[in-house]
């Protein structure tokens, strides 16, 4: 039967129809058309829901039957996966030449060996040098001793100033804090169906969102947002609890829309 992409382009040919016809009619790019049709699905939008919506979007505009291209699709993610799970049982299979295991853990084990005899002879007359100067150093501690003992009690002083310093500045940031103001607008969309959208909120990036049958959405921004929809009419919006509406037509691809505060569409 061929693959998904050879299905699609045949079937726009058989019906004499050219990238910009599909183009109108499915209000999908011609860079996304032709990424279908040599099967690069990796250059659709992100998210296996919008891969489905715009085969589906494609293949309905052809008259192929939906649910026979979506199985289609389904295949070929599976032959990908077996070839991609083969290629890394083929690396983790092959090894270096020349690596013995065994020979390593001998060569380990020497160079300790040699490590701790190297260790134990240096520390031998270091340790006796040692020795003669903690007599010397024994002669002086009595004078350090009364020395350490005026310098504790600065510090011990110095802390409490320090402390009272540190409640005056903390208590004089928490009667400055700002409080944090409820956002300008807010948009909820309830779901028609299982859909999947890009959300931008203000000057954020955009994420995606995936909803399903029946299931509501809530958010807030100070400025806009703005929708990408790969099904327009899946999900059913609502601007600062204004009456719901959809914006576009079931399968219906849309990009970029803003909504603000003055105006949705």
């Amino acid at each position: 039967m061929g693959t998904v992409g050879e299905v699609l382009k045949t079937a726009r040919l058989k019906k004499k129809l050219t990238i910009e016809d599909i183009v109108t009619r499915t209000n999908i790019r011609s860079f996304y058309i032709r990424a279908m049709e040599n099967d690069q699905f990796e250059d659709l939008p992100q998210g296996d829901a919008y891969r489905r919506a715009f085969i589906k979007n494609y293949a309905q505009n052809v008259d192929l039957d939906l649910d026979e291209m979506l199985g289609l699709y389904e295949h070929s993610l599976e032959q990908r996966d077996l070839a991609g799970k083969g290629n890394e049982d083929d690396k983790s299979s092959g090894r270096k030449p020349g690596l013995n295991p065994a020979g390593i853990i001998v060569v380990i084990l020497i160079a300790l060996v040699v490590v701790v005899i190297a260790s134990r002879r240096y520390q031998a007359p270091r340790n006796k040098k040692n020795s003669q100067e903690q007599v010397g150093r024994e002669k002086v501690e009595p004078e350090k001793n009364t020395a350490s003992i005026g310098r504790k009690e600065e510090e011990v002083s110095g802390k409490k100033v320090g402390e009272a310093a540190g409640m005056s500045l903390e208590t004089a940031e928490v009667s400055g804090a700002a409080v944090s103001e409820p956002p300008a607008l807010k948009l909820e969309g309830k779901a028609l169906k299982d859909v999947s959208f890009t959300l931008r909120i203000d000057h954020l990036a955009p994420r995606t969102i995936s909803l399903r049958a029946g299931e509501l959405g809530e958010w807030g921004a100070s400025e806009k947002f703005t929708l990408s929809l790969p099904d327009a009419g899946g999900i059913a919006w609502s601007l600062d609890r204004s009456e719901p509406q959809v914006l576009g037509n079931s399968g219906q691809f849309l990009e970029n829309i803003v909504i603000t505060k003055k105006q949705e569409r």
